[in-house]
């Protein structure tokens, strides 16, 4: 394998290994989007979708290749690259499921720190999921955006407790003139419907309907913005693109393992209640008591993990 010269100009491949799920192909447009501002790179896709079977590996390149993936379909594909090209192996989100016994034969892992795992040599933490956002953008005062989720296996809904809320939320901001609102793909179908109740002062948009990048575009148009607490994904994006963020309530669901034996609140609850300690954002419940959204704390997840991807790559080659 030959090595990378002295000048991190030029050009240097990276195979992307994708399942093509949305989240998880954010995630890595986020850290892609980062590099490419550190690093020229030459992007291959390697779609590991079952439909795309039998899998079959780009050409190995001449240059040591960063390897990417997120979701468990990509494991397997990843790891039998790292053994053809030597690459440096990199996958996001924790490895579980039949490749976890695997888990040592990734270079680098980028796990969200509300998983709960240990710090050790060859884990990245980040606070929250990587995404393509960044905090640029006018974040006007008076405008403001609204993310709405839906049930999901941790949380209920409260179709008409939501609509108070966010009726609520308009009443006591009345800098706030414009209002950009879209739900989730959670979302259910009769509050879509109801939310038409909230015009003028709220422009809604359906998951269903809104272009590529939309809620990117809104939250960089925003200082402020609203996101029920059960869409966590949302909740990070907000942040990163540098918005003041409140988190609405939704009510949480408790599992049998939970009641019977009495654990904690899943990841997703726990990184919320990380958020709120640490000053990251503000739930309604204590806005509404007087306490002010905090201030911008803009994330730059993706940039750091870049940073140290490429710090790992280069050793990579040079071993």
């Amino acid at each position: 394998m030959q090595t990378p010269t002295d000048s991190d100009s030029d050009t240097r491949p990276v195979w992307w290994f994708t399942d093509g799920k949305p989240g998880h192909v954010s995630q890595v447009h986020g850290l892609l989007n980062a590099l490419r501002v550190r690093q020229d790179v030459e992007l291959t896709t390697v779609d590991c979708a079952p439909s795309a079977r039998p899998l079959k590996l780009p050409p190995t390149p001449k240059q040591t290749p960063l390897l990417l993936g997120a979701g468990r379909a990509t494991h397997r594909p990843l790891l039998t690259a790292k053994r053809v090209t030597g690459g440096l192996a990199v996958v996001l989100m924790n490895p579980v499921g039949p490749t976890g016994r695997h888990k040592r034969g990734f270079d680098l892992k980028v796990i969200p720190e509300h998983d709960g795992v240990a710090p050790h040599d060859g884990v990245i933490l980040t606070v929250g999921a990587l995404n393509p956002l960044t905090a640029e953008g006018p974040h006007a005062p008076d405008h403001g955006v609204m993310l709405i989720g839906g049930p999901s296996r941790r949380f209920g809904w409260d179709a008409q407790g939501t609509l108070e809320n966010l009726r609520d939320v308009i009443k006591r901001s009345p800098g706030v003139h414009q209002w950009a609102a879209t739900s989730s793909r959670r979302t259910p179908a009769a509050f879509l419907d109801a939310m038409a109740q909230l015009k003028p002062a709220v422009s809604f948009t359906p998951a269903a309907d809104t272009p590529a990048g939309w809620v990117g575009q809104q939250l960089a148009r925003s200082q402020t913005a609203w996101v029920t607490e059960d869409s966590v994904s949302m909740v990070f994006e907000a942040l990163t693109a540098g918005c003041r963020v409140g988190l609405l309530p939704v009510p949480r669901r408790r599992g049998l393992a939970q009641r019977l034996l009495g654990r904690g609140p899943g990841r997703v609850v726990a990184g919320a209640q990380r958020l709120i300690s640490d000053g990251r954002v503000t739930r309604y419940q204590d806005w509404r008591g007087g306490q002010a959204l905090p201030p911008p704390r803009p994330l730059a997840e993706a940039q750091r993990v870049a940073r140290l991807v490429l710090e790992q790559w280069n050793a990579h080659a040079l071993a």
